[in-house]
This record gives structure tokens, sequence and C-alpha cells, in this order.
């Protein structure tokens, strides 16, 4: 699925004729940050901040995700360049996402283990797979599938989004964290108080969104216990 999947994106950004853009990444007291990975699904282009913070995107428009050790992620549109990008101290620590057991079965790159209490059913449309976890009312959906999502929550819901925790959660392909993808893994609250949580890649995502803190921390633990199948990059090279 990366392989494919990402190989999409690359086509698409390499069709589009674009102007690039400068930006800087500061901490909360101004200071620049030196090695922000600015990442987006849907290119192959990878930014890293210079020792003053600074960086060059090769494109104006879209949305990136910024990550930098010891600190929350950000997700911010290119709009945004104009002024300082100000990262956050994390609030939790980096966590690298653990390798599958051997001879685990499921569908997609990213897995999560079935919890006793739930129903789950699933449906499939040609190269698009749906499962969703089902507890009560409340719902965990897993979709999967080529460009089905960009590897980012939508904007609408991103915009809606209060007490937002962006984790800072990877998927590391070598020894010695050269090779490493980022996945994200937002959570927050939507403006009815409910509980809302994205975790995804390029072409793959788990969402619940309009649950109780109870149901939300059920199904957290089940997210939070997930493990990767891939196990060499593919498509897009990761960021270095």
């Amino acid at each position: 699925m990366l392989r494919s999947a990402l190989a999409v994106g690359s086509l698409c950004i390499a069709i589009a004729t674009q102007e690039p853009a400068r930006g800087v990444v500061v901490d909360a007291a101004g200071r620049p940050v030196q090695g922000a990975l600015l990442f987006s699904w849907w290119s192959d282009d990878q930014m890293v901040t210079g020792a003053d913070g600074v960086f060059v995107a090769p494109w104006t428009a879209g949305v990136v995700r910024i990550l930098a050790d010891g600190f929350a992620p950000r997700i911010v549109s290119s709009a945004a360049f104009g002024e300082p990008i100000v990262l956050r101290a994390a609030s939790t620590p980096r966590r690298d996402l653990p390798r599958c057991r051997a001879g685990e079965r499921d569908v997609g790159d990213l897995r999560i283990p079935i919890t006793a209490g739930v129903r789950v059913a699933g449906t499939g449309q040609d190269d698009y797979v749906g499962t969703t976890w089902s507890r009560g009312e409340a719902q965990l959906r897993h979709d999967y599938g080529p460009t089905l999502t960009a590897g980012l929550p939508i904007q609408p819901v991103l915009a809606e989004l209060t007490d937002v925790d962006d984790r800072d959660v990877r998927l590391v392909l070598d020894g010695n964290d050269r090779e490493v993808f980022p996945i994200t893994d937002v959570r927050g609250r939507l403006a009815n108080g409910r509980r809302y949580r994205y975790v995804g890649i390029f072409g793959e995502r788990f969402e619940y969104s309009g649950l109780t803190d109870a149901d939300a921390a059920f199904f957290d633990r089940m997210l939070d216990a997930m493990c990767v199948v891939v196990s060499e990059p593919s498509g897009l090279q990761p960021p270095k």
C-alpha cells in the first residue's frame, strides 16, 4: 500500500508547477528550532530547518506536518509560512511503532489488537477496505485504499478541534534512526465537547469522532497498542 499510494502522491506533486517558499520554525521562547522536519505525504520533497530555524519549501500550497524531537508535532497550511511557526514542548515522549508479530493477519500496514467486548464489521469495494469496531453506539473506523487519505485529518475537522494533542509517532526503518516515516496521531475535542482521534498515513487511517471520554479511552487503548507490518521503504524515500 505505501509503495503504490505514495507513488501516486509524488506524481500529483510533480505535475504541478510551484514556487518555493521560505519559513522559520521557533520554540515558545522564539528561539530557532534546528532539525525540524516538514513532512507531507503528497510530496517526496522533505524540508529540514537549519541552525537559524529557516526552511525553503519547493511548493507554496498545501498542508504540512512539522516534527522535531522534544516538541509536539504541528499541522500547518503553507499560508502560515509568512509568520514564525511556533512549536510547543511535547506532552509525551516520541513513540516508535513496534513490528507486528509474525503471522499476524489483518488488512493494511497499521494493525491494532482485537479487544473483547467489541463488534467487528467489514466492507470492501475494489481496492478499498473498511473495518468498524463497535462498542454500544461508539465506533472506531479503519479505512485502507489508494489515495483514500493524505495522512492527515481533513481541514474542517482540524479547524474545529480544541484541546489538540498531536503526538510524535514514527515508523523507524533502520536501526540508526536514519530512515523514518512519521505516523499522524492527532486527538482533540469537537465543538460539542465530544472526543476525536485520527491515526494514519497516506492511504490508511483509524478514526473515531463524537465519542464520550469513556468510549474514547476504550478505543485509545486499542490504538495505543498499534503495531506495523512494513519492513522496507515504499514509494517516497523517508525523510533524512
